[in-house]
């Protein structure tokens, strides 16, 4: 009767095993068979199928390696836990498969090294079964693994060829010491804590020096070495191993807080002493300070983690090959990106399961020297996978170690797979002993708390600041997106095309016709990144923001990249763009033109320029240009708007009846003082006759605007910054739509905030609209530079709502200045301000000819008269233009 039931356990556990390791099968089978159609999909050609087809080798030696452990298992340990062997079966398949995409010589290495890893856990398992040996050598094991790890001292090397020097090998054959080091020290610990140290008497405080200095001896040697070496991230690992074993058979808590203590100590004078420990302590503090520098390889990470979504972008769809060292310390990065959140999910919940049977394996083991020894390479396995995946979503600083079974590295899938062989030795079913419970369900429960913690850290990169992160301008896979896929055209609004997309799948390639146009359509460059319209309006040009959600997840999810974009329609005119461009070249400054009833901008000038078509020509000069053409001055421009605001102040001023356009004023023609520099009218007023608000604006004289605001108090000036739009950066098409520190809170600020040389500063858009209510009568419009997008054959459609405009002053007021402006068949304003430098300005528009139009110049260390030059050809230019 009890034969039959061991026959029946026996029987039950080997099923078990056999349905998972079928379930990984057909996994590592679907992963195979997505990896050979992926260029056939994303090209969308089926003349691409079949140029991946060595990794299927992988799939037929991983099902002989299941097929033989399997068969040595039933006669070495036929009451093993059925789960030990399974899981990470499908993490070395996994893993062999993710390599082989990443680099198919890496990846035939490592299955090179699964073949040798396997190999070794038959011969464990044959002949291995009595695990004494492991416990009688125990100084043999650990003085061995020292030897080897001084030896790279002397002869270490690098497989790349640089640094750091932790290898051994010759002939393309290379070892890495400090891996077989962690389980020889494991085999120590165990051995010598089974042996030596009586619990009981631990546990009531009665422990000698004698008993520690083993312990602490064998330590510090193989942390110095590791010092020496700078891999201070596998010395810290062995110093949490060290600790999780002494807290195990001491329950003492002063472990814990002690080794703690130690490896923060550590970690500063790693920081203090080494360049490399410093970098990654920064780039896990703050990756985003330097993005391109030490935090590069990190924030790469995140990105690659954030375009992995929920599902993923495909088993050979994503782009991966970004993040440095990827098919190593970096790998599980790599997993999420085509396989998703959801993926990533059930590998932490594999591992979380696999350590936890692990761990309820160590309560079963009636030896202390096995129950010490399966708790050892728990700890070992489990650290290193939480330190690294932890590392890869910065929960964790960086530590440069490999994730067990699944990353590239021959040593560390050699030893990790002699650790999986000793921990199927000593699994076995049975009762629980009580020795290690309290301790042990502690360390689980951190374990399992850590697993959690990184879980929560992979969802905030993969959904919350996924958004954030894919549109960084140092994402590299918007770029190579639509090489894949055509982005849309962008035209202006009589539908001329201003950017195209040219080539075929896999070269398509954007094409500027209109170079005067660059400083409002930026460009779209790999490595470059995107600038202007291409940028903020990328979703919709990628045809991500699309109201066919399915098309978007199909087109991601079968091809790996966005569908077809949609075109968009701009409310510029092309030929005042060059109308605009040609008259501000070759000053410094900007132009902006706007339809005074709509907010449409007809014109965005910025000068001095480039040409989008040669930004890889010429980029190193553009960057170091300090004249900075590629700033678009017209939107990004911030300048002291100086006395660009008197028409504003002095329309808010009748529009309260506080003034009268013909109230006398007193010597107008005052300079003000500005940190040494003179402030001074536009144009010199006739002193000679009685002056008023009139030639106040007509000259743009500072002084009177002083005594004006001051009068007006701080409540309305704030009022009037408001209303008239000065608070904040418009057009959110352009990512500018941002709240700005504009106000008056100080008395004492009112002065130089009345001729626009305190904190406020304003753009050529900014003020153009601000200045739109004086051609329209009184009401201020919302800025629109985008006019309409169309998915691939579908109609035009708006974009956004078209909100209304805001009554600001009356228009009675509004006629009055405008008499006052009037300047031929035109209107127009100098003004001046100094901003570093001085700057001049001009303000004008036209009314009821062909429309309402506002115009806004801006020089920089250019006079106003010039300014009006320039403003007034260009208005020429609206009347002889035939706007729709």
């Amino acid at each position: 009767m009890l034969n039959a039931t061991l026959n029946e356990r026996i029987e039950q556990i080997s099923r078990r095993e056999a349905v998972l390791l079928s379930l990984a099968f057909v996994f590592l089978l679907l992963m195979a068979a997505s990896l050979s159609l992926s260029s056939a999909a994303r090209f969308s050609s089926w003349q691409q199928f079949g140029d991946r087809w060595a990794h299927w080798g992988v799939l037929l030696l991983w099902l002989l390696g299941a097929l033989l452990l399997r068969n040595v298992l039933a006669r070495s340990n036929s009451l093993r836990d059925p789960l030990l062997l399974p899981i990470p079966m499908l993490f070395m398949g996994w893993g062999m498969l993710t390599i082989w995409r990443l680099d198919p010589a890496f990846g035939l290495r490592q299955t090179g090294w699964f073949f040798l890893a396997i190999s070794s856990i038959y011969l464990l398992l044959r002949f291995g079964k009595d695990l004494n040996w492991i416990r009688r050598y125990r100084y043999i094991w650990v003085t061995t693994g020292l030897l080897l790890m001084g030896l790279t001292l002397l002869l270490g090397t690098h497989p790349g060829g640089g640094s750091p020097r932790l290898w051994l090998g010759c002939c393309g054959f290379y070892f890495q010491p400090s891996e077989a080091l962690r389980l020889f020290l494991v085999a120590f610990l165990a051995a010598y804590l089974a042996d030596r140290l009586p619990f009981e008497r631990m546990r009531s405080g009665k422990w000698t020096l004698k008993n520690w200095l083993p312990l602490l001896l064998i330590w510090i040697l193989s942390f110095l070495l590791l010092v020496v070496q700078r891999d201070l991230g596998t010395g810290m690992l062995f110093l949490a191993l060290l600790t999780m074993l002494l807290y195990l058979v001491t329950k003492s808590w002063k472990i814990l807080f002690f080794a703690g203590g130690a490896g923060l100590l550590g970690g500063w004078l790693g920081a203090v002493l080494f360049d490399v420990v410093r970098v990654r302590i920064e780039a896990w503090l703050n990756p985003f300070a330097d993005p391109l520098g030490g935090s590069y390889q990190i924030i790469q990470s995140l990105i690659t983690l954030a375009s992995g979504g929920l599902f993923g972008r495909g088993m050979g769809l994503g782009f991966p090959g970004f993040v440095p060292a990827i098919h190593t310390d970096f790998i599980f990065t790599a997993i999420i990106e085509e396989h998703g959140l959801l993926a990533g999910l059930t590998l932490l919940g594999l591992w979380g399961l696999w350590l936890s049977r692990l761990m309820l394996g160590v309560l079963k083991q009636q030896d202390p020297f096995a129950a010490l020894l399966q708790a050892g390479l728990t700890f070992s396995i489990g650290l290193q996978t939480m330190l690294i995946i932890g590392g890869n979503l910065r929960v964790f600083p960086l530590v440069g170690i490999t994730l067990p079974f699944t990353s590239y590295g021959g040593t560390s899938l050699l030893m990790s797979s002699l650790s999986l062989g000793i921990l199927l030795l000593l699994s076995k079913s049975g009762d629980t002993h009580p020795r290690f419970r309290q301790p042990l369900q502690t360390l689980n429960l951190g374990m399992a708390a850590t697993l959690a913690v990184i879980a929560v850290a992979l969802t905030r990169w993969t959904l919350v600041e996924s958004s954030d992160l894919l549109s960084r301008g140092d994402n590299p896979r918007i770029a190579l997106d639509s090489r894949f896929s055509p982005r849309g055209s962008i035209v202006d609004r009589s539908g001329t095309i201003l950017a195209e997309t040219i080539g075929s799948i896999g070269s398509f390639e954007r094409v500027y016709t209109e170079p005067s146009v660059a400083p409002l359509l930026g460009y779209d460059r790999f490595p470059y990144g995107q600038a202007g319209i291409e940028a903020s309006l990328d979703g919709v040009l990628r045809g991500m923001e699309n109201e066919d959600l399915w098309q978007v997840n199909w087109s991601v999810l079968t091809r790996g990249v966005s569908p077809a974009g949609s075109d968009v329609r701009l409310t510029l005119d092309l030929a005042l763009q060059r109308a605009s461009m040609e008259a501000i070249h070759p000053h410094r400054g900007a132009i902006v033109v706007i339809d005074a009833d709509s907010g449409d901008v007809l014109s965005a000038a910025s000068s001095p320029s480039y040409n989008p078509n040669l930004i890889e020509r010429d980029w190193s000069e553009l960057i170091g240009d300090p004249a900075s053409p590629l700033l678009n001055r017209a939107i990004q421009g911030q300048y002291q708007p100086g006395t660009t605001l008197a028409p504003l102040i002095i329309a808010w001023a009748l529009a309260d009846d506080v003034i009268e356009l013909e109230t006398n004023l007193a010597q107008i023609e005052q300079p003000v003082s500005i940190d040494g520099a003179l402030l001074r009218c536009a144009s010199l007023p006739d002193t000679a006759s009685n002056s008023d608000y009139i030639e106040v604006l007509q000259h743009a004289c500072p002084g009177p605007l002083q005594n004006l605001v001051r009068e007006l108090g701080i409540g309305s000036f704030n009022s009037m910054i408001d209303s008239f739009g000065l608070s904040y950066r418009p057009e959110a098409a352009l990512g500018l739509d941002e709240v700005l520190s504009a106000r008056v809170s100080e008395p004492d600020e009112l002065g130089m905030a009345a001729i626009g040389q305190s904190s406020l500063t304003v753009s050529p858009l900014q003020l153009a609209r601000a200045l739109s209510p004086l051609f329209s009568a009184g009401t201020l419009p919302e800025v629109r530079v985008v006019d309409a997008y169309r998915s691939p054959e579908a109609e035009w459609r708006q974009f956004g709502e078209r909100p209304t405009p805001l009554k600001v002053i009356p228009e009675n007021v509004t006629t009055n200045l405008l008499t006052a402006l009037a300047n031929g068949e035109h209107y127009g304003y100098e003004a001046r301000a100094i901003g570093g430098e001085e700057l001049g300005w001009f303000l004008g528009g036209t009314k009821g000819l062909v429309g309402n139009y506002a115009i806004v110049v801006v020089l920089e260390s250019g006079d106003p008269n010039e300014a009006a030059d320039i403003g007034k050809l260009v208005l020429d230019a609206v009347k002889a233009s035939s706007i729709p």
